[in-house]
């Protein structure tokens, strides 16, 4: 297997007397192996910082060995030798005469490669993982894994028999390395910052696209790989799904701002490259040193639909041609700057500058890249595997759409009024069926309206408005959700509805209803009876709320009066009042001479009565003044306070387990209920009825 770390070192004196005898150290082993193994080379030999030698793995099919490499434990330095003959990836259908590149999946690509497929981190743990033994040698929970390693960058230790089952748990896993299965370049992707790790599985679920394995990147993550080998011609074929949020848009010569699927931006004007999504679709961008603007060429329908896709390109270098192919069709080429692209030192995979700027949202889930022109052979067989692996159906045309849709606004019963987009077809075979979501409907002439229309019969269909509306039988609430738009021979697409209501019609009255009645036998447990309604917001309270102020330490007692503000006794020593305004302004303490304040009530006047345990009388604040007198004497234990018809005042006094009255504006209280034990509160209707919390005898009683 190939060690991860393809990053650039400078040798020290040691390494360069090493490496000043890899030819004979590789010819030594090459001998040894062959005459004691009876094999063709060893796979690979690595030569570790004390200088001891060996060889690991076989090659039996191979005449030449993968290669030689140095590797020191200090530096993590090695260097590589030699490339085996008739390497392939085989399982993408190529044989050894197409040049590899760097190739990157979540399943097995060759044969010939005995490597992990990624590295992955949990928590502060890595861990190799290896292709399962399914058909497709892919990843999954099945999956071989190494013992942990402490590090992103430690040298591989091999798969042990512990499958990533056993430790993923519901735990989240974000990829340190993805491995080039080349073998002969080493150009693995990596990530050594756990923040810019893109995710692989999320709580013990592998992202998948398609129903297969997909890694996820949030436009924040990104993988380098450093090489310089892809600079000249170049060949690609990508599986993605781009996000509806890879928006980034501009001039042709702007392309560096795309959502970066492969990405080598360099800062100035310099000669690099660039793959992703850009002003909607795929997109090759090239960089130019001969003093003109950069260049890019975007083809084909948009991507940026959530739809996975399989997209395959090629540059050559010498004459400055790209082409770009998407789904094994055709969508077109251009002319951009020629030559060699020898700025690039490294690229990124999830974005467009290998800094992680410009990233790309959405999942990847294979990239294969070749430093060559693709003849139709080879393009036909990558293009031929990831489709059928990935289930990617080829189509020729497309559905697009423009205009953006407004919130609609109704009254149950009532249809809304309309918003509208456009859409066209091209290369069709039959109309563009448009489904909205629940409560819409749609329509192409306006007047008439149906749950479902079709635009077109196929073919070239010219760009049509499409109307849509609340429908009237839609009940109240809130609406929205996604138009679907399908025809024969293009990709599903969608436009999205913007959050849509429809309100309540005065004549809608609730019912509420129990439907068939329930018998329960004796002795048995009686299940619940759930309501059926119409017109009702929902069963049962809120268990949300809104704080609108703070500062009570025990907060006791609360009254609202008629123009919305909220009064609060707060139950400390000495003991509080707070009026809460009702414009939302700050709380204000009232004064109310009392020490030991137990109960309040407000009269329509606006003026405030206070019930004083400490001092065992009643007083009054005046609206507007603020004014404090004493207008009730000779209780027990004053506790409770309330304001009855024409002013009068009742106050629920504790120890002496009465309630006793006390005449409009103040005056000798007289007692008007007994038989209680310890009333803790007091109320009185408009009818002049007195209730009476009964504490010591648990009874709410009626004067």
């Amino acid at each position: 297997m190939a060690l991860p770390l393809p990053t650039p070192y400078t040798l020290n004196t040691q390494k360069r007397f090493l490496l000043s005898y890899k030819l004979i150290l590789r010819t030594v082993l090459f001998t040894l192996l062959i005459s004691t193994l009876n094999i063709a080379h060893a796979q690979q030999t690595y030569l570790a910082s004390g200088g001891n030698a060996t060889a690991k793995g076989s090659f039996a099919n191979n005449p030449v060995g993968q290669g030689a490499y140095m590797f020191n434990t200090g530096t993590n330095a090695y260097s590589q030798q030699d490339f085996p003959v008739g390497f392939s990836l085989d399982k993408l259908g190529l044989t050894s005469s197409t040049s590899l590149g760097g190739a990157y999946s979540l399943r097995l690509l060759s044969s010939f490669y005995s490597g992990p497929l990624v590295r992955i981190a949990i928590g502060s743990s890595f861990y190799d993982v290896y292709p399962d033994a399914s058909a497709n040698l892919a990843f999954s929970l099945s999956s071989p894994v190494s013992a942990a390693y402490s590090t992103y960058d430690a040298a591989p230790t091999g798969a042990t028999g512990t499958t990533l089952s056993t430790i993923i748990g519901s735990n989240t896993a974000t990829m340190a390395i993805w491995y080039d299965q080349t073998v002969v370049h080493n150009y693995n992707a990596i990530q050594g910052n756990l923040s810019s790790q893109p995710q692989i599985i999320n709580a013990g679920t592998i992202n998948t696209a398609n129903g297969k394995p997909a890694i996820k990147f949030s436009g924040t993550q990104f993988m380098l790989v450093t090489t310089t080998g892809l600079n000249f011609h170049m060949s690609g074929s990508i599986v993605y799904n781009a996000a509806s949020s890879n928006t980034n848009s501009g001039n042709a010569g702007a392309w560096y701002t795309m959502a970066g699927i492969v990405g080598s931006e360099q800062g100035g004007v310099v000669n690099d490259w660039g793959y992703g999504v850009y002003n909607n679709k795929f997109t090759v961008g090239i960089g130019n040193i001969d003093g003109y603007s950069d260049a890019s060429y975007g083809a084909g329908a948009s991507i940026n639909d959530g739809t996975t896709r399989q997209t395959s390109w090629t540059r050559n270098y010498s004459s400055g041609v790209v082409a770009i192919y998407n789904n094994r069709v055709a969508e077109g080429s251009n002319t951009l700057p020629a030559g060699e692209r020898n700025a690039v030192q490294s690229f990124s995979i999830g974005s467009s500058v290998p800094d992680g700027s410009f990233g790309f949202t959405g999942t990847i889930s294979e990239i294969a890249l070749f430093p060559i022109v693709y003849n139709l052979t080879e393009r036909q067989a990558v293009e031929g595997s990831q489709s059928i692996y990935y289930n990617i159906t080829a189509v020729s045309g497309s559905i697009n759409t423009s205009g953006t849709l407004s919130a609609l606004t109704t009254m149950r019963g009532t249809a809304s009024a309309s918003t509208t987009f456009n859409v066209s077809g091209t290369g069709l075979s039959s109309g563009i069926l448009i489904v909205p979501p629940s409560g819409f409907e749609v329509s192409i002439n306006n007047p008439t309206f149906s749950p479902t229309i079709t635009v077109g019969t196929g073919g070239e269909i010219a760009s049509t408005p499409v109307y849509i509306r609340l429908a009237a039988s839609a009940a109240k609430g809130t609406y929205s959700g996604n138009i679907e738009l399908s025809a024969t021979g293009a990709l599903p697409k969608t436009i999205a509805t913007a959050a849509s209501t429809v309100t309540s019609n005065p004549t809608d009255y609730p019912t509420i209803g129990y439907g068939t009645a329930k018998v329960f036998a004796t002795n048995t447990a009686i299940t619940q009876v759930v309501p059926t309604a119409t017109n009702v917001d929902a069963f049962g309270y809120s268990s949300s709320f809104t704080s609108i102020g703070g500062g009570v330490t025990q907060a006791l007692r609360i009254k609202k009066d008629a123009q919305g503000n909220v009064y609060l006794l707060d139950n400390i020593y000495p003991s509080k009042l707070f009026k809460f305004p009702a414009d939302g302004s700050a709380a204000v303490e009232i004064p109310t001479g009392s020490i030991a304040a137990k109960g309040f009530a407000l009269d329509d006047a606006g003026n405030i009565y206070v019930a004083d345990m400490g001092d065992n009388v009643v007083r009054k604040i005046e609206a507007g003044t603020g004014a404090i007198t004493t207008i009730a004497t000779g209780f027990t234990t004053a506790y409770s306070v309330a304001i009855g018809k024409n002013g009068v005042i009742y106050v629920a006094d504790f120890s002496a387990s009465t309630i006793k009255q006390v005449p409009a504006g103040g005056g000798t209280p007289v007692v008007v209920g007994t038989g209680f034990l310890n009333p803790t509160d007091v109320a009185v209707d408009a009818a002049g009825n007195v209730y009476v919390a009964d504490q010591g005898n648990g009874k709410l009683k009626k004067i």
